[in-house]
């Protein structure tokens, strides 16, 4: 499945800076599973262009789900993940350097 990405916007509260981009983007994985759902695209920053500011965001958990369901946050963004649930739950990682269990 081929896709065209025909405007960049920013999913990050503050936008510094907007351009119109025209590309294609292949999602090799989609092809498989039929679905382009939860794709998450990012541009590396131009050079000389400073790349967006860390941030506070929140990834709720609501009806045993996470909300929203795909989240892009800058690098060195501090994520909470609070509990809505009627049960007692967590989210936890054990991903190489960067573990945690909330």
């Amino acid at each position: 499945m081929t896709l065209r990405l025909l405007t960049c916007f920013s999913l990050v509260p503050v936008t510094l800076w907007g351009a119109t981009l025209h590309g294609t983007v292949e999602l090799t994985d989609a092809k498989k599973k039929g679905s382009a759902e939860g794709v998450v695209v990012w541009l590396e920053p131009v050079a000389g262009r400073n790349a967006p500011a860390a941030g506070k965001f929140v990834l709720d958990q609501r009806n045993k789900k996470f909300l929203p369901h795909v989240m892009a946050v800058p690098v060195g963004s501090q994520v909470d993940f609070p509990n809505h649930d009627p049960i007692f739950h967590n989210a936890f990682s054990n991903f190489a350097g960067q573990p945690f269990d909330t």
